[in-house]
């Protein structure tokens, strides 16, 4: 069944990045729509099972503390937390990616990671000290070390309960087990993005077709195979017909990707002439240009959150715009 919907901002994926894009442009008053391909009880993505280690530049204790108020006069007095500023940061993230990180985007994420920070605690977002594996005590002190202090409440579990809670806040409508599959162009700008929910069931229809007649054997190779679907299955071949039916879900574990697209530092896509694409944004792990071979520990969630809210800042003021043009 299809259907129409209108929405100044589609976001695709449910994950750290799609999450804070989407508050980003709620914010600005833009009407927004999320799409998850998994389920609700799925949702977050990589995010979810992240161990919520966020890594941004601060100038000292006061800047940890501003982010977590609850922390008292007696715990501050226990803990030291060097400083971390933005030229060491930019030096590590320059450091493992052998100096090929792009000047542009690296500047972005290490100049706006505290401000992120400090926008992503406005809303809901708390945060706690690494003890276990970023710190040491002597004396009764507690050293942190590594540039790597904070982690996001409850890990990566927090993180997206925390950011679903404060989109549903702000009348963000989510769809869930729905694929976007298709981006509409029209005068060098995107325009619409379709949706297939019902893309479960035609795959069934379809495997159920292909499957070719004959004897089953499932003690040997007994050739009932498929025809007309890729990759076809060779052997044993039966059609999904009579219940009851289990479902595994096989995938890799993919938990950070380098390669993507290209865009500039407000998260714009350009195309093969370094152009914005007009309408078109990204952010988290689809955006490329930023890690290479490594990345300094943290720095993804951080990335995800700073471009996130950079992209849904920018497509919100580009609907907007559109919006006034047109009247």
């Amino acid at each position: 069944m299809s259907q129409s919907y209108e929405s100044d901002v589609v976001i695709v994926g449910a994950g750290n990045a799609a999450l804070c894009a989407a508050i980003s442009a709620r914010e600005k008053g833009a009407k927004v729509l999320v799409l998850e391909k998994g389920p609700e009880h799925k949702r977050g993505g990589n995010s979810f099972f992240t161990d919520g280690a966020i890594r941004f530049a601060f100038n000292g204790l006061e800047d940890i503390r501003a982010i977590m108020p609850e922390m008292t006069d007696e715990e501050a007095a226990n803990i030291y937390i060097p400083p971390y500023n933005t030229t060491e940061y930019l030096k590590d993230l320059m450091r493992v990616t052998g100096g090929k990180s792009t000047p542009e985007l690296a500047e972005q994420l290490v100049t706006k990671s505290y401000e992120t920070i400090a926008w992503m605690k406005s809303h809901g977002i708390n945060f706690q000290l690494i003890y276990d594996n970023q710190s040491f005590e002597k004396g009764g002190i507690h050293h942190f070390w590594g540039g790597l202090p904070v982690k996001t409440e409850n890990k990566g579990v927090g993180l997206i309960q925390h950011l679903n809670a404060r989109a549903k806040q702000l009348g963000i409508e989510i769809w869930y087990e729905s694929r976007a599959y298709k981006l509409c162009k029209e005068n060098n700008q995107i325009v619409a993005l379709p949706v297939d929910k019902e893309q479960f069931l035609q795959t069934i229809k379809k495997y159920n077709d292909s499957v070719q007649e004959g004897s089953y054997n499932p003690t040997e190779k007994d050739g009932k195979g498929t025809k007309g679907i890729t990759p076809p299955k060779s052997n044993w071949a039966l059609r999904i017909e009579k219940g009851p039916f289990y479902v595994f879900p096989v995938t890799c574990g993919i938990t950070f990707s380098f390669g993507g697209v290209h865009a500039n530092s407000m998260g714009e896509v350009l195309d093969e002439n370094r152009e914005a694409i007009n309408g078109l944004f990204v952010a988290g792990e689809m955006i490329g240009g930023i890690f290479y071979g490594n990345y300094p520990g943290g720095s993804g969630l951080m990335s995800g959150a700073v471009f996130g809210k950079l992209a849904g800042t920018s497509a919100a003021e580009y609907a907007i715009r559109r919006v006034t043009v047109k009247k």
